[in-house]
C-alpha cells in the first residue's frame, strides 16, 4: 500500500470524525430538532467525501458514529431522531450490503423519527444491488420492509409483496443457513393470514413479535410488547431472558 494512500484514508477519518463532532456540538441543548440545515448539511457533503478505496471502512465509520448518536438516549431526547437517515444514506451507500443495520433503520429512522417513507425508499435503492445470498441472509431485508410496509404505512398489499419475495430469497439460502427456512415459513405464514383477512389482529400481533425478536433497544422492544398486547396477544419473558409471544384469537 502506497504511502500517499495511507495518507488520503487517515484524512478522511479524520474528515469523518471532525463533522461528527462538529455535529454533536451543534446540537440544540433546548429541544430545538436536530435536523438543522447546517446539520444535514454536513452529512448530506459527506456522502459525496471519496472513498479512497475503502469503501467498506468508510461505511463502518459512519455506522460507529451513528452509535454513538443513536446512544445518547439524552441528546435524542432533547434533539430527536432527524439526522437518522442521512447517517444510514452515509453507510448504505457505500455498503449496502452491511444486513445487520437494517434492523437500526427501521428502530431509528421509522419508529423514533416517525419517517417509514424514508425507510422504504432507502431500503428499495438498497435492494437494488442484492439478489438472493448476495449478500447472506438478505432477505431480512425484504423482511425489515414488509415490517414497515404493514406495520407503519398499512399498505397490505406492498407487505404481502415483500413477505412473499424474503421467503422465496429465503429459500434459496445456502443450507447451513438454519434461519432461512424459519423466515420463509414465517413469511409464508404471514402472507396467508393477510390474504384471508387483510385486517388481521393475528397478522399484525405476529409482526410486531418480530420487531420483538430483532428489536435494538430496549424503548423499541417495550414498544413492540405493547403492539401486540394492544391488539389482544400476550408476550412473557422467561427466567433465561427468552420471549414467548402468545397471538390473539381472530
Amino acid at each position: 500500500m502506497k504511502i500517499g494512500r495511507i495518507f488520503s484514508f487517515v484524512c478522511l477519518l479524520a474528515v469523518i470524525a471532525l463533522q461528527y463532532g462538529q455535529l454533536s456540538s451543534q446540537q440544540s441543548p433546548r429541544g430545538g430538532a436536530d435536523s438543522s440545515p447546517g446539520q444535514a448539511q454536513q452529512l448530506q457533503a459527506a456522502i459525496n467525501v471519496p472513498n479512497f478505496g475503502f469503501t467498506n471502512i468508510v461505511a463502518d465509520a459512519f455506522f460507529l458514529s451513528f452509535l454513538q448518536y443513536f446512544g445518547n438516549d439524552e441528546e435524542r431526547e432533547l434533539t430527536g431522531y432527524g439526522l437518522s437517515p442521512l447517517f444510514f444514506e452515509n453507510v448504505l451507500q457505500r455498503d449496502p450490503f452491511f444486513v445487520d443495520i437494517y434492523d437500526y433503520l427501521f428502530t431509528s429512522v421509522s419508529l423514533y423519527a416517525g419517517q417509514p417513507e424514508t425507510t422504504v425508499s432507502i431500503l428499495n435503492t438498497a435492494l437494488e444491488s442484492m439478489a438472493p445470498n448476495a449478500p447472506e441472509r438478505s432477505y431480512l431485508v425484504w423482511r425489515n420492509k414488509a415490517l414497515d410496509e404493514l406495520l407503519l404505512l398499512n399498505d397490505t398489499e406492498a407487505a404481502i409483496s415483500s413477505l412473499e419475495t424474503a421467503a422465496d430469497w429465503a429459500d434459496q439460502a445456502t443450507a447451513s443457513d438454519t434461519l432461512a427456512p424459519r423466515v420463509a415459513e414465517a413469511s409464508r405464514q404471514l402472507v396467508g393470514t393477510l390474504q384471508t383477512n387483510p385486517d388481521s389482529r393475528i397478522a399484525r400481533a405476529l409482526a410486531w413479535s418480530g420487531v420483538i425478536a430483532r428489536a435494538v433497544d430496549d424503548q423499541a422492544r417495550q414498544l413492540a410488547i405493547e403492539k401486540v398486547e394492544g391488539f389482544g396477544g400476550r408476550v412473557t419473558i422467561r427466567e433465561d431472558g427468552a420471549v414467548e409471544v402468545f397471538l390473539p384469537a381472530e
